[in-house]
C-alpha cells in the first residue's frame, strides 16, 4: 500500500477535529443525545434573555402620590433631566446596587414625646388622670423620673407633640445626607432625630420660663421651634418642623396640692 493510500485511510477512520458531525453516521443513541443538546442550548440561550430582560426591568420603581424620590447613583444623587428629584409615576433606573431609588414621604408626621420629661408612673396607672394619680413618698429621681427646670430653679412636667415634614424642595437634601450615607430605615432616622432637637430645644426655652408660666401654658413654642429648625439645618436633615404642642404641663407630684 502506498503511502498516499495509507494517509485516505487514516483520514477517513480519524475525522479532522472540528469538522461538522454528520449526523448520518451517528448510531441512534448519538443523535438522540445530539438533538437533546440542541434542545438544551436553546432553553438555555432563552432563559438567559429572560434573565436579562428581568434583570433591566427590575429597577422599574413606581412614585405614588403624596412622595417624591431620588435616585441614588452609585453613592451619588443623579439628577434627571437637571432634576434630581423623580415625581409621582413610574420611572425606569439601573438594577441595585448601581442604582437605588429613594421613596421619600412629603406628607406631615407627628412625634409624641411623651416620657423624656414625665414621671414614672405605677403599672396601671398610664392612663390615669394626673389629678388622680396617687403621690408617692420622697423626691423625684433622675434615674428613673422625667422633668425640665425651670428658669425659677423648680422642676415641672411635660409632654410635647411635634409636627414635621420633608417639604419636596429639600428632598435632595434629606436623601444626600440621611440615606446616601447608608441609613436603611430613614424614618426612624428622621424620627430620632427629630426628638433629638426637640428635646434640646424643650430644654432649652423652658429655662428660659418661671415655673408658674409653664403650668400656666405660657411656654414660647416659637422659639422651640426656632431652636429645632436651627439644629437641624445644621445637620442637613432636610427636615422642616411645624407645629409645637405642649399637651400637658403639671408640676411634680410632690407640690401638686401648692401649685393648685
Amino acid at each position: 500500500m502506498s503511502e498516499h493510500d495509507h494517509q485516505h485511510d487514516h483520514d477517513a477512520l480519524h475525522p479532522h477535529v472540528g469538522a461538522p458531525i454528520n449526523e448520518n453516521e451517528l448510531d441512534p443513541a448519538s443523535r438522540s443525545l445530539n438533538e437533546a443538546l440542541k434542545i438544551s442550548f436553546g432553553v438555555l440561550k432563552w432563559i438567559m434573555v429572560l434573565i436579562l430582560v428581568l434583570f433591566a426591568f427590575s429597577g422599574l420603581r413606581e412614585v405614588k402620590e403624596g412622595q417624591v424620590a431620588v435616585r441614588i447613583h452609585l453613592g451619588a444623587v443623579n439628577a434627571v433631566d437637571d432634576n434630581p428629584i423623580l415625581e409621582p409615576g413610574w420611572h425606569l433606573a439601573w438594577p441595585e446596587p448601581i442604582d437605588q431609588v429613594v421613596l421619600i414621604s412629603t406628607g406631615v408626621q407627628q412625634l409624641s414625646i411623651d416620657n423624656a420629661f414625665w414621671f414614672e408612673v405605677q403599672d396601671g396607672e398610664e392612663a390615669t388622670p394626673y389629678d388622680d394619680i396617687e403621690r408617692q413618698p420622697g423626691s423625684l429621681n433622675p434615674e428613673r423620673d422625667g422633668s425640665l427646670i425651670t428658669a425659677d430653679k423648680n422642676l415641672v412636667h411635660g409632654q410635647w407633640q411635634i409636627t414635621y415634614q420633608v417639604p419636596r424642595r429639600r428632598a435632595v437634601e434629606y436623601a444626600r445626607n440621611l440615606i446616601a450615607a447608608g441609613n436603611a430605615d430613614t424614618g426612624d432616622l428622621a424620627r430620632r432625630l427629630v426628638a433629638a432637637a426637640a428635646e434640646r430645644a424643650i430644654v432649652r426655652v423652658v429655662a428660659q420660663t418661671s415655673a408658674e408660666d409653664f403650668v400656666s401654658g405660657n411656654v414660647d413654642r416659637d422659639a422651640i421651634r426656632l431652636t429645632m429648625t436651627q439644629h437641624l439645618d445644621k445637620v442637613g436633615a432636610g427636615i422642616a418642623v411645624g407645629e409645637v404642642k405642649l399637651k400637658t404641663n403639671v408640676p411634680p407630684l410632690m407640690v401638686r396640692d401648692d401649685f393648685k
